[in-house]
């Protein structure tokens, strides 16, 4: 990968979607509730791609008006955050995928600050380690170096002056598997 990103976890695997399709199947995202990695932001980047994502994370993206107009605020937020040097893992929506149930073009990608103990041992939500095998609709790449220990949150600007009440919202999944957000 470029810009030094190596791939977080085990390989994605071959698979078959129902109707006989070859998808991927892979490792997954960091899981929400691990403490040594923090989500900072995702978005859908359709029509854009996999690179994309990681100029994302890199803090080296300027074509936020290029994906769809209901994204191009979060991709703004998270532009500024990872630009910063706070995004040293990015998980991203793997194609083909074996969910059938989104556009070809859809490209979710999720910007995570992690501890190098995480990289070390990283703790996705794929089940790669069970005897399923990878079961993930994301890869995940990480960066090292970037971040040395795990900074504090930073207060996210909301539009027209609200500000955002509890905690952030957590990647999870639905009881049929479909991804989806808890806050």
């Amino acid at each position: 990968a470029p810009n030094g990103w190596k791939p977080l976890g085990d390989d994605c695997e071959a698979s078959y979607t129902a109707s006989g399709s070859q998808c991927l199947k892979c490792a997954g995202i960091p899981k929400p509730s691990n403490p040594s990695c923090r989500m900072v932001g995702g978005l859908d980047l359709d029509p854009l791609g996999d690179e994309d994502c990681q100029r994302i994370a890199a803090g080296t993206f300027a074509s936020c008006d290029s994906v769809a107009a209901a994204n191009r605020e979060a991709c703004k937020g998270v532009v500024a955050a990872c630009s910063s040097g706070d995004c040293n893992v990015v998980s991203i929506w793997k194609s083909p995928s074996c969910h059938t149930d989104v556009s070809a073009a859809y490209k979710y990608c999720y910007f995570h600050s992690c501890q190098d103990s995480f990289l070390d041992s990283p703790d996705l939500d794929g089940h790669c380690d069970e005897a399923v095998g990878c079961q993930g609709t994301f890869y995940s790449l990480a960066r090292r170096g970037s971040l040395p220990t795990l900074p504090p949150p930073a207060p996210t600007p909301a539009p027209n002056g609200w500000k955002p009440l509890g905690d952030d919202c957590e990647a999870s999944y639905t009881a049929s598997g479909s991804q989806c957000l808890k806050c």
